[in-house]
C-alpha cells in the first residue's frame, strides 16, 4: 500500500506540473503558429492541408474568434508548420 500511495503521490505532481505549464505551452504554440502563417502568403492553405485542419479553424484560432481548438489541434498544427519549414 505504501508503494501504491508514493506512485499516485508521483502522479499527482507529475499531473500538476503539466497542469502549471499548460496554458503558455499552448500560448507559445499559437504563437509559433501565427508567425508560420504571417511568414509568407499561402501558408494557412498549406497547414491546412498537411494538418487536414480546416483554414477557417486555423484563422479563428489566430483570430481568437470562434471555438477554440484542443491542444491536441494545436499541437498538430505547430508539428506541421515545423516540417513545413523545414522543407
Amino acid at each position: 500500500m505504501a508503494a501504491k500511495k508514493e506512485m499516485i503521490d508521483q502522479a499527482i505532481e507529475r499531473r500538476q506540473h503539466c497542469l502549471n505549464t499548460s496554458e503558455s505551452d499552448r500560448t507559445l504554440m499559437i504563437e509559433y503558429i501565427r508567425e508560420f502563417v504571417e511568414q509568407k502568403r499561402g501558408n494557412q492553405r498549406r497547414l491546412a492541408e498537411a494538418s487536414s485542419v480546416p483554414e477557417s479553424r486555423i484563422s479563428n484560432l489566430l483570430k481568437n474568434t470562434g471555438v477554440s481548438p484542443g491542444i491536441e489541434i494545436i499541437l498538430i498544427l505547430a508539428q506541421n508548420a515545423k516540417k513545413l519549414l523545414s522543407q
